[in-house]
């Protein structure tokens, strides 16, 4: 999988405004999988595509934090939706 994916270049690198909190995303992208985390700008958790939402940090994180988590989880299914299966038959 390569880079060139548009839609994760229309992600990785830019910053997202979550309530009053700026976060910059990063798209980490391999032949195994996908991950999307949100770095908070001004202080907080990264938020992570992958976080369980029954986990303990999300049921306890602020609402800003469990926003960012649902955020990173929409831009990881738009990244996966874009990528076209490489099936060989």
């Amino acid at each position: 999988m390569s880079m060139e994916n548009e839609t994760i270049k229309k992600y990785d690198g830019k910053t997202i405004r979550i309530e009053k909190s700026l976060y910059r995303i990063e798209v980490i992208a391999t032949p195994a999988e996908i991950s999307v985390y949100l770095h908070p700008l001004s202080g907080g958790d990264t938020a992570y595509s992958k976080t369980d939402t029954g986990s303990y940090p999300y049921t306890h994180g602020g609402k800003v934090y469990q926003q960012a988590v649902m955020k990173a989880r929409e831009i990881h299914k738009e990244i996966e939706e874009s990528i076209e299966p490489d099936i060989k038959e």
